[in-house]
Formats: structure tokens, sequence, C-alpha cells
């Protein structure tokens, strides 16, 4: 979701992303629910449940309401740039890409 850049994306994009090689299937998808709904708990646990949102079965972070050193470099601040050490979410295949603009960008 921070990908996103505080655009919504469905359930299974989600699981998708971090469970690249795993199917949605009903059970999976039953998981999922419960790890969303433990990462909401979390959220609201530690005063933060209004970033995360679900609307239609949608899910987004609501980015004007945290601190992100990704999107600090997006912006263009200096110090967030320059700590940038060359990864990004590396253990996921599909972060590969944002990993190769970053690094161009901060290069």
């Amino acid at each position: 979701m921070v990908d996103a850049h505080g655009g919504s994306v469905s359930r299974a994009t989600a699981f998708s992303a971090l469970y690249e090689d795993v199917p949605y299937d009903r059970k999976m998808q039953k998981q999922f629910d419960v790890i969303i709904r433990s990462m909401r708990d979390s959220l609201v646990k530690s005063g933060a449940g209004e970033i995360f949102e679900i609307k239609s079965g949608m899910l987004r972070l609501n980015t004007e309401l945290f601190d992100c050193d990704f999107y600090r470099m997006l912006n263009g601040d200096v110090n967030a740039i320059n700590s940038f050490r060359g990864e990004y979410m590396n253990a996921y295949s599909w972060a590969s890409l944002t990993e190769a603009n970053l690094a161009r960008r901060c290069g």
C-alpha cells in the first residue's frame, strides 16, 4: 500500500504483493482477512488507526497522516535521499522497478 502512493488496492492485489507464489483461494482469503483485521487493530491500539482505510473492499493508506522516508525521497528531501542505501523492499520481485527508479533519482 505504501508503494501505491495513497491509491487504493484490492485485497487480491495486496495479497499477491505479499505472497507472490501463493494462490488467493478461499482459505487464503480468510487468512488474509485475519491479517488485515490484526493490522487495523494494531494501528488503532497505537493511536494511528485513521491512516488505514477500507472502502468498498479496497485498501488504502492515508499518506497525509504519517511520515514516510519513501515519500520524502520522492518529494526531493535531501536527508531522505542521502539516507537511501539502494534497497527498497528487496524481498519482493515487484519492488525492483521502484528500487531502480529510486536508485536513478538518488544516484
